[in-house]
């Protein structure tokens, strides 16, 4: 064998490692976002908005709050928002299940993504709230409670 065949094949042979790795976190991948992942359940209490003087709000403004409250703690608990609609204008990254939900006088954004902590897989979990300039004021706010949880094993 000559040296030009020894390269080509040792190129062949990286080439084909290099496919069955990716091939292998693309499998990996797609069977974890195909599982359910752990969510806080609404009974273990949900406050993102604990301790307001919600007496001094006006009807509107509590309105809204409330419904960002209860949309949050249904996203936090694995279920869709109530009141919050799909954003019809929203991609989710690839190989993820974030979706954008607009309310009104807030968004709120279901984060559930797959990564890797230290070669583990794990999964980033959670509700991001931001209420608009008009609500919250100078400007928007965002209140968040994604967390990382454990990925079973796939079997």
């Amino acid at each position: 064998m000559t040296h030009a065949d020894a390269s080509r094949r040792d190129r062949v042979l990286v080439s084909t490692a290099i496919v069955k790795v990716a091939t292998g976190l693309i499998v990996l991948g797609l069977a974890a976002c195909s599982r359910e992942m752990p969510y806080q359940s609404i009974e273990q209490g949900c406050e993102p908005f604990r301790d307001l003087a919600w007496e001094d709000m006006s009807p509107d403004d509590r309105e809204t709050l409330s419904n960002a409250a209860s949309d949050f703690c249904a996203i936090l608990a694995g279920a869709p928002p109530p009141h919050a609609r799909r954003s019809p204008d929203f991609t989710p990254p690839p190989n993820s299940g974030t979706q954008l939900y607009l309310g009104r006088g807030y968004r709120i954004t279901a984060v559930r993504n797959y990564r890797f902590v230290g070669g583990t897989p794990v999964g980033v979990v959670g509700p991001v709230l931001r209420l608009d300039a008009g609500i919250a004021s100078p400007e928007p706010i965002e209140v968040s409670q994604v967390r990382l949880v454990g990925v079973p094993p796939t079997r």
